[in-house]
């Protein structure tokens, strides 16, 4: 996916350049959806569209680099667990709207739950929030793991990016939660690429009052 007009890319991880070759001066690792290794990836490049796509040719000799790179996390996550039964939406929720409200109990940021299931098959809901400065950032990533689990709710399958604190992917199998930096939140703009998926009342769903 190409860069922003008159904006400056997003780093890729260190130790990696944008074609692929080591490159140990790079800035530190973090979670970067133009690298196909990273879940992260599947998030931005799914995205609806109003455009028609073609579907990728199986075939990938003679690809560009990075071709191919949806069957490769496809394929990596068909072996990660998930927290329900197929089919038990209900629970998926329920841990999507608490993990919610223990991040919206740390910042004054907008925290919102989005329902990708009907257009993005590998993952249910995103649970988007954002800190002020990185030490915030990992204060929210503390928070949530830290509530989910006091409340007898599921532990991440993987975290990344909360060495660096710009934007944290908790990837709990059915629902990710992303913790963003508040600048890096409004460069990639989740919120905007699902704009069309339903918002979810997750305040509602766990007895929370709006504080407004």
């Amino acid at each position: 996916m190409g860069d922003r007009a008159g904006e400056t890319p997003a780093p890729t991880p260190a130790g990696r350049s944008r074609s692929g070759s080591d490159d140990r001066s790079g800035p530190p690792e973090r979670p970067d959806p133009r690298h196909p290794a990273d879940r992260t990836e599947a998030v931005i490049d799914a995205a609806p569209t109003t455009e028609t796509e073609t579907e990728t040719d199986t075939d990938t000799a003679g690809d560009e680099p990075g071709a191919g790179a949806d069957r490769r996390v496809d394929d990596d996550l068909e072996h990660q667990p998930t927290l329900a039964a197929p089919g038990d939406d209900d629970a998926v929720r329920h841990w999507a709207c608490v993990a919610a409200r223990a991040a919206a109990g740390k910042t004054d940021q907008p925290t919102v739950v989005l329902e990708v299931a009907p257009v993005l098959a590998i993952v249910e809901y995103f649970v988007i929030t954002a800190g002020r400065n990185p030490r915030q950032v990992r204060a929210l990533a503390d928070e949530v793991e830290e509530q989910l689990t006091r409340a007898g709710g599921p532990k991440p399958t993987r975290v990344e990016g909360r060495d660096t604190q710009q934007w944290v992917l908790m990837d709990y199998g059915d629902f990710v939660v992303h913790v963003f930096l508040d600048e890096m939140r409004a460069f990639y703009d989740l919120e905007k690429l699902w704009r069309d998926v339903a918002r979810i009342d997750w305040r509602a769903a766990v007895g929370d009052p709006d504080p407004s």
